[in-house]
């Protein structure tokens, strides 16, 4: 008899500890829904609902943040080469004639372009960085380029992709907040892994919102279209740069390898993504209310491929961002954006 009691209490608590996990990981999925749903009823596009990583969704979600605006350049980025490039609504390539002939000198480099070819070869481009689809479709160039090179050439050797996104916060009489992110993501395993930069800079006065920047950094393994491991996202440990009236960033090492818990083994990092992010705003006063307004914003990047320091830079001359010792980095082209503030 007591035999049976005991066996029916342990099969109570076994129902009790599964129904209760259970519901743990259903109150996690439903955690997630709820975000999504919200940031999709904030006017968030779809496509970067997609991207978003899950603190930076996080993020939004606890400010109440509500979509205005984006901007996403894409391109080829090396240690030597730096192009950028646009798709217009129609997926039109947008190139302007520097970043053409730019383009035109990378191509006729073998080895810079078999390396990125090799680093890219093993990258599922829509599931890990959002390039755009270089398979099964003809792109087009939205105008008439001087030039013999392929638009789908461009396309496929893309390993580049940067993104700003402007967010409002909070729009009262006297008070707006903005939410600035800079997103990026880079299909290739540079040689150099010293001290990146990645940086966000602001016009018209803005206030940056001290202890709202907030960064991410994740190292990846991705072998046949899959990502095989991650790292650890890195959330701490750079070192925050900021001018409280137009510009913050982040300096932080750049990773060859990384372990995952549990594992002594070094993996290489093939693929990397980050992102910056932070809090700005701008009180109203006298002619400033009522008043429709503009004021724009830009993201950048900075990798290190010399042992010489250098640290970020802002002016308060329109969005600038600059940095120290530039002859020991390559830089990505400007991810540029104008955004509307008025009562």
């Amino acid at each position: 008899m007591k035999l049976r009691k005991l066996l029916s209490f342990v099969c109570c608590l076994i129902f009790i500890f599964t129904f209760a996990v259970s519901n743990v990981y259903a109150a996690a999925f439903t955690d997630e829904s709820v975000i999504d749903n919200y940031l999709s009823e904030a006017g968030f596009p779809d496509d970067i609902i997609e991207i978003l990583p899950d603190q930076l969704k996080q993020t939004y979600y606890e400010k109440r943040a509500f979509f205005e605006s984006y901007e996403t350049t894409y391109g080829i980025m090396t240690e030597e080469y730096s192009i950028e490039y646009t798709l217009n609504e129609a997926q039109e390539i947008v190139i302007n004639e520097e970043n053409m002939k730019e383009y035109e000198r990378f191509a006729k480099d073998s080895e810079a372009v078999k390396k990125v070819k090799e680093d890219k070869s093993t990258v599922s481009s829509e599931a890990i960085i959002n390039i755009p689809e270089s398979y099964g479709k003809t792109y087009t160039f939205n105008e008439q380029i001087t030039s013999n090179v392929s638009p789908n050439s461009i396309i496929s050797d893309t390993n580049w992709r940067g993104a700003l996104l402007i967010m409002g916060t909070v729009q009262s009489n006297n008070l707006i907040q903005k939410q600035i992110t800079y997103m990026w993501s880079w299909n290739y395993a540079p040689f150099w892994t010293l001290t990146d930069h990645m940086a966000v800079a602001w016009s018209k006065n803005f206030t940056l919102i001290e202890g709202t920047v907030e960064y991410m950094y994740t190292p990846m393994l991705v072998e046949e279209e899959e990502i095989v491991l991650a790292g650890e996202p890195i959330t701490s440990g750079g070192t925050i740069k900021f001018e409280l009236d137009c510009g913050f960033g982040v300096e932080f090492n750049l990773v060859r390898l990384f372990r995952v818990d549990g594992d002594v083994n070094d993996y290489p990092a093939n693929c990397h993504m980050g992102y910056v992010t932070g809090e700005i705003k701008k009180y109203l006063t006298g002619d400033d209310r009522g008043q429709q307004n503009s004021a724009s914003a830009k993201g950048k990047y900075y990798h290190q491929v010399l042992m010489p320091g250098g640290s970020l830079q802002f002016t308060p001359d329109g969005p600038s961002i600059d940095i120290t010792a530039r002859g020991a980095y390559c830089e990505s082209r400007e991810t540029y954006r104008d955004f509307d503030f008025y009562q």
